[in-house]
C-alpha cells in the first residue's frame, strides 16, 4: 500500500488489497533458489545431496495425510494414501507409496535380517499394516485382495488400530527402505557408477531422504513424521539431546542436528556421500552403513524401553487409561526393531516379543514386567553396535533424574566416545583432511603420525622397568 509519509500507516484509499497473501508467500521456494543459483541443492534436515531427492523426501507427506486420515476415522482414506499416494513424484502420472517399500529386498543385510525373522515372508511391514486396518476397511479395499495377514488382531481399539498402521509406516516402511538405498548405493560404487545425479551418490541421497522427510525443513528443526522426528522426540526423553549435559567433545551446539543419534547419522552420510563418489572408496563406504544402521536403531529402542514402562500395569501404568494406546505404541515399536535383536540373541527377542503383545486384558499387559523387557534390549546393544550412552536413560520429568528402573545401563561407555572419529568425519565430508597440530596435510598421513604410539608404548613399558617390552 502508499504510505502516508506524514500522517503515518497509508494514504487512504491506497491501502494494500487482501487477496490473502503474505510476505512470506513460496519462502521455501525462493529459499531454494539461493541453492539453485550456486549450483547446489537445498539441505534436507541439515544435509547437502549431491542430486535432486526432493520428490523422494516427499514421501513423508503421505505419512502425514495417512496419519490426518486416522485421527478421524477415515480408515479408507488412510489406506488410499498408503497404498497409492500422492505426494511423492516418481515419473508422469506416477507415484512411489509407501506400501510399495514393502517388498523382497533379499541380500541385502539388513533387510535380510528381518526377512529371517518374519519365516521368509518378504512382505511383513505391509501385513502388519493390513492386519491393524482390516477390520475397519471396506470390503472392496485394495488391502483384501489378498488373505487375511496370520497374524491379524481382533479386538483392536480405534487408537490402537491407529498406532499400529501409523507407526508400522514410519518404521517399518520408510526406514527399512532407507538401509535399502544405502545398499543400492554401495552397489553402484562397486559398479563404478558414481554419476552424482543418476549413480551411487544419487542412491546414499534417497537413503537420507526417507530418513528425514521433506517435513524435517532445511535445518531439521521442524522434525517431521519419519525417523529423522523420532530420534528428535526420544531424545528429549533420554537425555540425549543437544542441549543435555554433558554435550559431547565431537558435538557443538550449532552442528545442524538435535538428538546425539541424528548428529551421528548427519557426519556418517556426509562422510558416506563423499566415498561413494569415488569408486575405489566403497569399502569405506560400507563401513559407515554399519554404523548408520546401528544408530537408526537407537529410537527404536529408546521408544520400545519407553513404552515398556509405560505401558507396564506396575510402572507407568498407563495402558488401561488409554484405551491400550500405550501398548500398541510398545508393540510398533518393538515390532521395528525385535528382527535385529534376534540375529543376536533369538531368546532376548524371544522375550521383548511376548511382553509386547496385545492383549484386551490391559492389566496382564507386559507379563514379565518392563525391567525384563530393558534386560534383553541390553543385552543385544554390543552386537546391535551400540552403547548404554548411546541410548542413555528415562528421564523423570517430575520428580528430577531418572525414572527408577530406567536408569542408563554401564558398559563403560559416554557420550565422548570416539570423539576423535566423529570429529574426523566432519573433514572427510568436505574433502579435506583432519589437521595434525594444526597443520591440515594435502594427504593422508594419519598413519604416518600415529609413529608417535610407538614413542609411547615404549616409554610406558620402561616407566615399569620392562626393558625388553620397550625395546
Amino acid at each position: 500500500g502508499l504510505l502516508d509519509t506524514t500522517a503515518g500507516g497509508y494514504v487512504s484509499g491506497m491501502e494494500p488489497c487482501d487477496d490473502g497473501s503474505t510476505v512470506d508467500d513460496e519462502a521455501a521456494y525462493f529459499d531454494t533458489l539461493e541453492y539453485v543459483a550456486t549450483g547446489r541443492r537445498q539441505p534436507i534436515a541439515s544435509y547437502e545431496p549431491a542430486s535432486d531427492v526432493t520428490p523422494h523426501a516427499a514421501i513423508d507427506l503421505d505419512v502425514q495425510s495417512m496419519s490426518d486420515a486416522l485421527d478421524i476415522g477415515e480408515w479408507d482414506t488412510a489406506w488410499q494414501w498408503y497404498a497409492a499416494g500422492g505426494h511423492s513424484v516418481k515419473s508422469e502420472g506416477v507415484y512411489r507409496t509407501v506400501r510399495g517399500f514393502s517388498k523382497d529386498l533379499s541380500g541385502e543385510p539388513t533387510y535380510d535380517e528381518y526377512l529371517a525373522y518374519h519365516d521368509g515372508n518378504a512382505l511383513y511391514a505391509d501385513d502388519y499394516v493390513r492386519a491393524a486396518l482390516w477390520d475397519r476397511l471396506d470390503d472392496a479395499s485394495s488391502a483384501k485382495e489378498t488373505a487375511r495377514p496370520e497374524h491379524s488382531w481382533t479386538d483392536l481399539t480405534d487408537s490402537q488400530a491407529v498406532q499400529l498402521a501409523v507407526k508400522g509406516a514410519q518404521y517399518q516402511h520408510t526406514w527399512i527402505y532407507s538401509t535399502h538405498e544405502l545398499y543400492s548405493a554401495l552397489s553402484k560404487c562397486e559398479d563404478g557408477n558414481v554419476a552424482a545425479e543418476s549413480g551411487a551418490p544419487h542412491a546414499w541421497d534417497e537413503g537420507w531422504a526417507f530418513y528425514a522427510g521433506s517435513l524435517a525443513g532445511e535445518d531439521g528443526k521442524a522434525s517431521g513424521v519419519l525417523s529423522y522426528a523420532l530420534a528428535d522426540k526420544r531424545c528429549s526423553n533420554f537425555g540425549t539431546c543437544v542441549a543435555d549435559e554433558p554435550l559431547p567433545m565431537w558435538r557443538s551446539l550449532d552442528d545442524g542436528a538435535n538428538s546425539n543419534a541424528n548428529a551421528k547419522l548427519l557426519r556418517l552420510y556426509q562422510a558416506g556421500q563423499q566415498a561413494v563418489r569415488d569408486a575405489s572408496r566403497c569399502d569405506e563406504a560400507r563401513g559407515y552403513v554399519e554404523r548408520i544402521v546401528a544408530q537408526m536403531s537407537v529410537p527404536l529402542i529408546q521408544g520400545a524401553l519407553r513404552y515398556a514402562w509405560r505401558s507396564d500395569p506396575d510402572a507407568g501404568g498407563e495402558t488401561a487409561s488409554s484405551d491400550g494406546k500405550t501398548l500398541a505404541e510398545l508393540n510398533a515399536f518393538a515390532a521395528a526393531v525385535v528382527p535385529r535383536v534376534a540375529t543376536c540373541d533369538a531368546e532376548a527377542a524371544e522375550v521383548v516379543s511376548r511382553n509386547v503383545e496385545l492383549t484386551t486384558a490391559f492389566d496382564e499387559a507386559v507379563p514379565d514386567g518392563f525391567a525384563a523387557v530393558k534386560t534383553a534390549l541390553e543385552s543385544t546393544y554390543a552386537c546391535l553396535g551400540v552403547t548404554c550412552a548411546d541410548v542413555g536413560g528415562l528421564l523423570d520429568t517430575t520428580a528430577g533424574g531418572y525414572v527408577s528402573g530406567m536408569e542408563p545401563c554401564d558398559d563403560g561407555s559416554t557420550v565422548d566416545d570416539e570423539a576423535a572419529y566423529f570429529d574426523t568425519l566432519e573433514y572427510v565430508a568436505t574433502g579435506r583432511r583432519q589437521p595434525i597440530a594444526s597443520y591440515e596435510p594435502a594427504s593422508d598421513v594419519t598413519p604416518h603420525a600415529a609413529i608417535d604410539l610407538d614413542v609411547q608404548s615404549m616409554s610406558d613399558a620402561l616407566d615399569i622397568g620392562e626393558w625388553d617390552t620397550a625395546w
